[in-house]
C-alpha cells in the first residue's frame, strides 16, 4: 500500500510540475524570445 501512496505523490507532483512549465515558463519564453516581437509571440501562442 504505501508504493501505490507514494507513486500516487510522486504522479500528482510530476503532473503539476509539467502543466506549470508549459503554461507558464515556455509559454512567456515563446511569447518573448521565439516570436519576433511579443505582440507577435502572443497571438501565435494563443
Amino acid at each position: 500500500m504505501k508504493k501505490v501512496f507514494n507513486f500516487a505523490l510522486y504522479d500528482f507532483a510530476n503532473s503539476a510540475f509539467t502543466t506549470i512549465i508549459i503554461t507558464f515558463i515556455f509559454s512567456t519564453y515563446f511569447a518573448k524570445q521565439i516570436a519576433p516581437n511579443p505582440v507577435l509571440g502572443q497571438s501565435y501562442w494563443g
